[in-house]
C-alpha cells in the first residue's frame, strides 16, 4: 500500500474490508477467477461511494493502476482465509479434545484415538453443537468452539475486523457462521488426512 498516496490508502482499506464481507456474506471460497471478478465489483462499488461522498482523489492512479489494486484485494481475500484457519486450528485443538494431552500411549494407540475422535466428529456432526444443559432453554450459539472462533476472528482488533461493518454490529451473519464451520469440518479431514 505504501506505493499510493494517503487518499487511495484508506481507500484500499476500506475496499479490503469490503472485499472481506462480500467473501463472507455472498463468495465464501471464490475461485481466482472469480475472486477478480469480485474484487473488480467491489473496487467499483467503493469508487462510486467515495464519488458521493464526494471525497477527491490523487490523480493517475486509476484506472491506471486497476490490475493492481484488484490483485491486491485478491491476496488480502487469500490472506484472511489463511487466517482463518490459524485461528480455527488453533481454537479447534483445544476444544475437542482431539489429541491425547501428556499421555504415555504409544503412536499406534494415539494415531487410533486421533482417528476415531475426528471420524466421530465429522460422523455425527457434534461439533457442531454443545450438549444441552439449558434443560429446554434457548441457546444464543451452536458450539463454544465455533463461538470462539467468531469471536477471535470476526471482532479482533484489527482495522479490517468485519466488526467494524454494519452487518456484523448485532450479529454474526449466518454466512460467517457456516463459513467457520465449514473452515472446522476441513480441519478434521486435514487431521484425518496427515494421521492416516
Amino acid at each position: 500500500l505504501g506505493f499510493y498516496p494517503p487518499c487511495w490508502q484508506a481507500f484500499l482499506q476500506a475496499a479490503k474490508l469490503q472485499m472481506r464481507l462480500q467473501a463472507v456474506l455472498s463468495h465464501p471460497i471464490p475461485e481466482h477467477q472469480d475472486a477478480l471478478k469480485l474484487a473488480q465489483e467491489v473496487l467499483d462499488a467503493e469508487l462510486w461511494a467515495s464519488h458521493q461522498k464526494k471525497l477527491k482523489f490523487a490523480h493517475g492512479y486509476f484506472p491506471e493502476y486497476n490490475p493492481q489494486m484488484c490483485r491486491l484485494l485478491c491476496d488480502d481475500l487469500f490472506t484472511f482465509r489463511t487466517e482463518l484457519k490459524k485461528t480455527a486450528i488453533s481454537i479447534t485443538k483445544q476444544s475437542y479434545d482431539i489429541f491425547p494431552k501428556g499421555t504415555a500411549m504409544r503412536s499406534e494407540e494415539i494415531k487410533k484415538r486421533v482417528v476415531a475422535t475426528a471420524s466421530r466428529l465429522i460422523k455425527t456432526g457434534d461439533y457442531l453443537r454443545i450438549p444441552d444443559s439449558s434443560n429446554g432453554k434457548f441457546k444464543n450459539f451452536s458450539s463454544q468452539a465455533l463461538k470462539d472462533i467468531c469471536i477471535e476472528f470476526f471482532y479482533s482488533n484489527s482495522k479490517k475486523a468485519l466488526k467494524n461493518t454494519d452487518d456484523f454490529h448485532r450479529t454474526i451473519p449466518v454466512n460467517g457462521l457456516i463459513l467457520v464451520a465449514a473452515v472446522v469440518r476441513y480441519i478434521f479431514y486435514f487431521i484425518l488426512f496427515l494421521v492416516t
